[in-house]
């Protein structure tokens, strides 16, 4: 039984979640780890997940249901308030936590005093396709990668309450559909962050999702994030280099010879401004210059010929450790035929 104040508190805001919830609410209770509460987030919704919820009879849960649809964001915010652990462990209502996910990352917390947020990979599976998510371990490749994308899962995170609180930190609604990417960046200015280099957690893909519904939304506060992002390295460029950045860090770019040309340009420029002015380690920060090289290259072998040839040739290849599952992925779709972009 957890203790009166739980160790930990499992946030999962929900909205119309009733084909899921029953199955995220079980992953958590089933946790290797058992001091926590798991607080849930009703936000109106309107099918039937207040039933589902109603059904559940375990002690570690307690419910908020909102009168109106308040979103996303105050939904989760509403939450931090709300919790009463030491840690803040996120949690969707589609997703599936492993059942050694809270013991392994709260292991981590309490051994590393100086982590503020922890995350871990993810695998993703469901009505599309299924693929494992690996994102950068050490504080400082995260912070650096933040320059091109949001390198942290937010249903797999664990927060340190009592940084939010000192340091006044929250989601903020200015941000829509990529809270959460702008929230790390705050949290990584007080405190560190990491990530385990473990899935801990399944990530449902569904051809519903509100990362679909609204990918125009998304895409512009990416790029908006982006460009903040350079502003506030005061990094140089024209305004036709900023947006082929942008284009890098979204992936959604129009594949060609002469375009993967202007890509290695930039990254080789980023290098070099960053070995002058010293935004990061110079070991690092190649390390994720060569990661967008072969995320660029990938995204384009489908359109080009050679492209295993054009992405090894590339000083940028050097830094980058291919895995067999993605030099396995990348061959294949180098040996596809090439098609014509719509």
């Amino acid at each position: 039984m957890p203790s009166q104040i739980p160790k930990a508190t499992v946030l999962m805001p929900v909205y119309n979640g009733e084909r899921f919830v029953g199955a995220a609410i079980d992953s958590i209770l089933r946790q290797s780890f058992t001091d926590f509460e798991l607080l849930i987030i009703d936000d109106a919704s309107t099918d039937r997940t207040a039933e589902i919820l109603s059904q559940i009879n375990d002690s570690r849960i307690r419910i908020i249901r909102n009168e109106k649809n308040l979103k996303i964001v105050a939904a989760l915010n509403l939450g931090l308030k709300e919790a009463r652990g030491q840690y803040i462990v996120r949690m969707d209502a589609d997703d599936i936590s492993l059942a050694h996910r809270l013991q392994t990352q709260l292991r981590l917390m309490d051994d590393h005093p100086e982590v503020g947020a922890c995350g871990s990979w993810i695998r993703g599976f469901g009505e599309t396709w299924s693929y494992t998510h690996r994102y950068p371990q050490s504080h400082e490749e995260i912070v650096s990668s933040f320059l091109f994308y949001n390198p942290i899962a937010h249903p797999t995170v664990v927060m340190r309450r009592s940084v939010l609180q000192d340091h006044l930190l929250s989601y903020s609604p200015d941000y829509p559909y990529a809270e959460d990417w702008m929230f790390w960046q705050q949290i990584g200015k007080v405190a560190k962050l990491a990530n385990l280099p473990k899935v801990l957690l399944k990530y449902r893909i569904t051809a519903g999702g509100s990362s679909k519904k609204n990918t125009d939304l998304q895409r512009g506060t990416q790029e908006r994030i982006l460009r903040e992002n350079l502003a506030h390295f005061n990094v140089r460029g024209t305004g036709q280099d900023h947006a082929l950045h942008c284009q890098i860090g979204m992936q959604n770019f129009d594949p060609s010879a002469e375009r993967l040309n202007e890509i290695e340009a930039w990254l080789t420029n980023l290098q070099a401004q960053n070995r002058e002015r010293g935004w990061f380690s110079e070991e690092t920060f190649s390390r994720v210059l060569g990661e967008q090289w072969f995320l660029c290259c990938f995204a384009s072998s489908r359109y080009l010929s050679k492209t295993w040839s054009r992405y090894r040739a590339s000083p940028f290849s050097r830094f980058v450790r291919l895995d067999l599952a993605r030099r396995i992925k990348f061959a294949f779709k180098c040996a596809l035929p090439i098609r014509t972009r719509r």
